[in-house]
């Protein structure tokens, strides 16, 4: 007889409903006998119900228990998150048991989202990864992905109405499985529900995007004050807070090289501080950016912190950002950077190194201002040396009292590129006293280029150096190191030394609304005759105002060489209008190579207009002093030459008045000459002296401008030479060397040009439009 045992059913249920066991193997016997056949089934059933309870003690003990976690794998065979069937449990392999609970950890491991996860009722579990899984929970992103680091990005995590994902636990600083989000890719996957942090205890919630974006689309909150968000994504990851979060509260916190941007001025909900972290020298920076596309007054956050090494971080995106409660609280050693790549206005600055005891620096980058409406190193100690090096942009301290406290250095330290703009803005008129450190040196940083600039808010304002001394620039024609052994003008201590002198000068900034003045006389100080470096550097920034610097005093040369030697390029798109004498003496040409350059003095010397800029504006030469000329060996006569991309403007910043020239003018092929026609008079040029050429060299433009309606009947007066003796301008009136255009393009029409009263007139005929239609006869 044969008996064959059934075999036990592939899962059974307890009486706790726990998953049923796997199968386990029957078990056959042969040729029994039947007198031991009770004796063989009783002993063959206890063998099996012996190896079922073990089979099912091993499987009750894989279940997790309440404190342990799983890793679930997204099957993408259905879009439910709460359904374990669309699950896969890493540990088996086979499709989850039951659904994802408190300890759990979500990981979307495919490269390409088949199925886009839903939530159809609120879950609360341990983290989310768009990844694989690694030895940590988590992977960086690679580039040899096969696409090029964008594996496991485009995911988007939605829900039904009401539906929340609540994420568990708490996490240390420091240890495995430290995040609630984490990605490994260099792409961006959206939380498209309610996110809730639900620790109490106040420990770290990280995120942590290797090198994309996680974007967190709908309401964050977290249910403690003393929640901190850490985001650390490493590789330029970050998250983007792209909804208002009311119920979000505590701090946040960017570390490493990650970035924290916000698309709501609401973002940060009830948030009190945000802290950025760097803790290393990654080449890639904390960025905080303003994504909202205009200003946004965070007035929530009282502390902007950087509670590590904080070597660099940017503040950007695409509107301005005030955290005008906020005191900014940087490690202010070893030069530490802070980019400043959209307007910025904080309350105070002090060193959030409360274990440094010497001076502490603060280095601005970036083009956009930076705003510190108290004091600018708050809480500093008595009798410390302490610096702000602005690099690029302008500081603007609303209350600028603290400039005149004993032992605070403003470095403006440009760099040797052209691109460096730094200036310290100021609101009301500035007086720099001389001597030592004491009180509020504006200084050059001797290894950054010898720059320093100013510019002007709420109104126009003045500087002046030095209770009205002449200022000296630094000799472009001597060596650093020379510079530092021989000059006494200087003071510092180690390899770098500090000037109260720049080789550079910049005025202006692109948000500054009045025009700075320069009161002092400015000594080039070129102390040798070598021509080809003996170049002093003007920059104007184009802001609000028509004029964005100017130099009141006269601009001479008192370097030990003598009279001759120096030179001056005026560059930036702005406007520096010359107020005083220009007495250089030099053979040597200046250059005016970008923007507008006023001579409203007398400039002495040759001078020669160009072009730099891709494109128009055009630089220009104006004002309503004289050009006047200088004799080398005390024979030739200099000239003033407009090249081609350059335009001889005549005239004030409001389009008036005329340009007294003395000097032979040569307007060159493309070179221009504008005149301004306004209700009474226009613009012209007055030639003077003795024997001056004014001629045309191949075909250059002639272009009338006007704010209004040009009148029937009148004339325009080019040139006047009454002032002159025996002037030469046989090229300058033929009407072949010449071009005719209004400001639109449009070319004028049966243009004339005559000698009368000494004088050069244009007649012309127009038809280009209504504002314009107007017949010169």
């Amino acid at each position: 007889m044969v008996c064959k045992i059934i075999p036990y059913a592939a899962r059974f249920r307890n009486a706790f409903a726990q998953p049923k066991p796997p199968d386990v193997p029957h078990f056959t016997f042969l040729n029994a006998k039947s007198s031991n056949l009770g004796y063989n089934l009783s002993m063959q059933t206890n063998i099996r119900l012996v190896r079922v309870a073990a089979a099912a003690s091993l499987y009750l003990a894989a279940i997790p228990s309440p404190g342990a976690s799983r890793n679930f794998i997204w099957a993408q065979v259905g879009s439910d998150m709460a359904l374990p069937a669309n699950w896969i449990d890493y540990a088996t392999g086979q499709a989850a048991t039951s659904a994802p609970g408190t300890e759990d950890r979500l990981f979307f491991t495919n490269a390409v989202p088949a199925v886009q996860p839903y939530l159809s009722r609120s879950l609360e579990i341990r983290a989310v990864c768009f990844g694989p899984v690694g030895s940590n929970g988590r992977t960086n992103a690679s580039l040899s992905d096969g696409r090029n680091g964008y594996a496991h990005c485009g995911w988007t995590l939605s829900g039904a109405d009401g539906a929340e994902l609540k994420l568990s636990g708490s996490f240390p600083s420091t240890g495995n499985w430290n995040f609630h989000f984490s990605q490994a890719s260099y792409g961006t996957n959206t939380i498209a529900v309610p996110v809730r942090f639900t620790a109490t205890d106040g420990n770290y919630r990280a995120i942590q995007p290797s090198g994309g974006r996680l974007v967190f689309a709908r309401p964050v909150a977290s249910d403690s004050e003393s929640a901190i968000i850490s985001i650390d994504g490493g590789s330029g990851g970050g998250a983007v807070l792209a909804a208002a979060n009311p119920g979000l509260q505590g701090a946040i916190l960017v570390g490493a090289s990650s970035l924290l941007a916000f698309q709501d001025a609401a973002a940060f909900g009830n948030v009190r501080s945000i802290a950025l972290n760097h803790a290393g020298s990654s080449a890639v920076p904390q960025r905080l950016l303003n994504e909202t596309g205009g200003g946004v007054a965070l007035d929530g956050i009282t502390n902007l912190t950087s509670t590590a090494r904080n070597v660099r971080c940017h503040i950007g995106g695409d509107g301005a950002i005030a955290i005008t409660n906020a005191v900014w609280s940087p490690r202010l050693r070893d030069d530490r950077e802070f980019y400043i790549d959209v307007p910025l206005s904080v309350k105070s600055i002090e060193n959030g190194d409360t274990s440094s005891t010497g001076g502490f620096s603060f280095r601005k980058r970036g083009p956009a201002t930076l705003r510190v409406l108290e004091d600018v190193f708050r809480n500093a100690p008595d009798g410390q040396t302490n610096r702000i090096d602005i690099v690029d942009g302008a500081i603007v301290l609303e209350n600028d009292d603290y400039l005149r406290r004993d032992c605070l250095l403003i470095g403006i330290v440009g760099t040797l590129m052209e691109e460096a703009r730094p200036a310290l803005g100021v609101r009301r008129d500035l007086a720099v006293a001389d001597g030592g450190n004491v009180p509020g040196g504006i200084l050059s940083y001797g290894d950054h280029g010898y720059s320093v600039g100013f510019a002007a808010y709420d109104g126009d304002h003045v500087v002046n150096f030095f209770d009205g001394a002449t200022y000296k620039m630094i000799d472009p024609t001597v060596s650093y190191a020379s510079e530092f052994k021989v000059d006494e003008d200087k003071f510092g201590a180690g390899s770098s030394a500090w000037f109260r002198r720049a080789k550079r000068l910049i005025f202006g900034a692109p948000d500054a609304d009045g025009t700075v003045t320069l009161a002092n006389d400015l000594d080039v100080n070129v102390m040798n005759a070598n021509y080809s470096a003996n170049l002093q550097t003007f920059h104007a920034i184009q802001g609000l105002a028509p004029v964005a610097g100017r130099i009141a005093g006269s601009i001479i040369n008192l370097g030990e060489a003598g009279a001759n030697g120096a030179r001056l390029a005026k560059r930036g798109d702005g406007v520096l209008a010359l107020d005083g004498d220009v007495r250089l003496l030099s053979a040597n040409g200046s250059w005016l190579y970008e923007g507008g350059l006023l001579v409203n003095g007398t400039f002495t010397g040759p001078l020669y207009v160009t072009n730099t800029l891709a494109t128009a504006p055009f630089s220009w030469l104006g004002g309503t002093g004289t050009l006047a000329p200088v004799s080398s060996n005390g024979t030739s006569t200099i000239t003033t030459t407009i090249c081609g991309g350059g335009a001889l403007r005549p005239g004030d910043e409001y389009r008036s008045g005329s340009l007294e020239v003395a000097t032979d003018l040569t307007i060159a092929d493309g070179g221009r000459l504008v005149v301004h026609v306004g209700s009474d008079a226009n613009t012209c040029l007055r030639c003077t002296g003795s024997g001056c050429d004014f001629r045309v060299s191949g075909t250059a433009i002639l272009r009338v401008e006007t704010d209004g309606t040009l009148e029937r009947g009148r004339s325009i007066k080019i040139a006047d030479f009454s002032g002159a003796s025996n002037p030469s301008y046989l090229t300058f009136v033929d009407p072949a060397r010449w071009t005719f255009e209004l400001p639109d393009g449009s070319p004028i029409h049966h243009p004339s040009l005559f000698v009368a009263e000494d004088a050069l007139w244009l007649k012309f005929s127009v038809d280009t439009g209504e504002n314009y239609k107007v017949l010169f006869w």
